[in-house]
């Protein structure tokens, strides 16, 4: 296979521990040897990197590798025809930008009809309701000329009312709710007010299965339960019980600000103060892989969080750091549920956790174009060349579709990824 022209820089390349790096620190590179095997790392690099990061290069994925700590690297063409392994995570293959713009014209479409339909219901909906009731806090924005971000306590509010502005970014839902507090209106979002499905937790509770796990316990399942996810469980100790933590809900918001379990009170209400935005979603997270420690919200026991978090453990670093978040939640997610359907003390799993995530993924398997001997082999050996090799077989007929583009779809745009995909295919 020759290289290719219009490789360009991942725009927000991820760190081992998932947080996205803030800039261009460096692109790791190394020297081919003979055999193409991986030589030492280039430190003066910027003579091969200044293509890559300001447009293109030559890049060959037919031929890939792995530096020394596990890295996914592909094989490039510097200037002057000098070939080099470069980390594959900040590079975008040709058809990126054409496939996210196709998933983004299906997504304009799709949300024009959910603000008909769907959206419209919604907004009539919180109109005529008497009150609106907070099973747990929430963050919202003060309704004034300077507005500040400020937690609303659970409770019942009336006299609410719905605005058009959204309250953040980020939310799905096109308008907000107003709540009254302290003579002062508060903007929240519906996606917050709608809080989560939590029936799961419910119905663990009614069993009596919502008990805490040992790590014993855990990885026990992991090496027992026959499934594709076996042969790849180390044969070695990989999760003690100081690595296992239940903290309560503030507990785990300061965890999601400070890396780690809060020494009292005091800590905790510094975490909230510090960092705001970051406590809010640790307090509404069921849990959470920092490192090689796992936090699962003592509320949640018995929901199978613990083995959702401990596949990561089992991840290969190249998996999300290529592919993306929300491609590796879905697999995550898809490899938890099968470790958990094929055992008879079957933990109670959300049908929503991470369901569009999982659909996406779901959905390349499902439609032929990857294994699930594929997905496990990329997922927890890093071998992520087949899943590109086949994904571009299958589109270079008709239109070359990028994997990573689809893959950064599977968010809020996961459906509209898999509907692109699928008129692609049956064309």
């Amino acid at each position: 296979m020759p290289f290719e022209k219009g490789w360009t820089a991942h725009p927000q390349p991820f760190a081992l521990d998932g947080a996205p790096l803030k800039k261009y620190d460096e692109i790791p590179t190394y020297a081919v040897g003979d055999g193409h095997q991986v030589g030492a790392r280039l430190t003066d690099q910027i003579e091969y990197l200044m293509p890559i990061v300001i447009g293109s290069t030559g890049i060959d994925e037919s031929v890939w590798a792995a530096a020394p700590d596990g890295q996914a690297l592909v094989l490039a063409l510097a200037p002057g025809d000098v070939r080099v392994w470069a980390a594959r995570e900040f590079l975008r293959d040709p058809a990126y930008r054409v496939t996210e713009l196709n998933i983004e014209l299906i997504a304009a479409q799709s949300k024009g009809q959910l603000l008909e339909t769907f959206w419209a219901g919604k907004r009539q909906h919180y109109g005529e309701l008497a009150e609106i009731v907070l099973k747990t806090e929430v963050k919202g924005t003060t309704w004034t000329d300077a507005p500040d971000v400020v937690t609303v306590p659970p409770g019942r509010y009336a006299k609410q009312l719905v605005v058009d502005d959204p309250t953040w970014q980020d939310q799905l839902a096109p308008f907000s709710i107003l709540l009254p507090i302290d003579d002062v209106y508060v903007s929240v979002s519906p996606d917050d007010v709608e809080g989560v499905d939590d029936s799961h937790v419910i119905e663990a509770q009614e069993r009596g299965t919502a008990t805490r796990l040992s790590a014993a316990t855990v990885t026990a399942r992991f090496a027992t339960t026959a499934t594709l996810v076996k042969p790849y469980v180390p044969g070695t100790v990989w999760l003690t019980d100081q690595q296992l933590h239940y903290p309560t809900p503030r507990e785990m918001g300061a965890v999601f600000v400070l890396r780690r379990m809060p020494v009292d009170d005091g800590e905790i209400e510094q975490a909230r103060l510090d960092r705001p935005e970051l406590f809010q979603q640790g307090l509404t997270s069921p849990g959470v892989r920092l490192d090689e420690h796992i936090y699962v919200r003592v509320d949640h026991l018995g929901t199978g969080t613990e083995y959702h978090e401990a596949m990561h453990k089992l991840s290969h670093r190249s998996f999300r750091a290529v592919l993306g978040w929300d491609f590796n939640e879905g697999a995550t997610e898809y490899f938890t549920r099968l470790l958990l359907a094929e055992s008879a003390d079957t933990a109670v799993r959300n049908d929503a956790q991470y369901a569009s995530q999982r659909a996406g993924v779901e959905f390349l398997v499902d439609r032929g174009l990857i294994t699930t001997q594929d997905l496990a082999n990329a997922y927890f050996r890093g071998v992520l060349e087949p899943l590109f090799t086949k994904v571009r077989k299958a589109t270079s007929g008709t239109e070359l579709v990028s994997l990573q583009g689809y893959a950064h779809a599977l968010g809020a745009t996961s459906y509209d990824a898999q509907s692109y995909l699928d008129r692609v295919l049956d064309k």
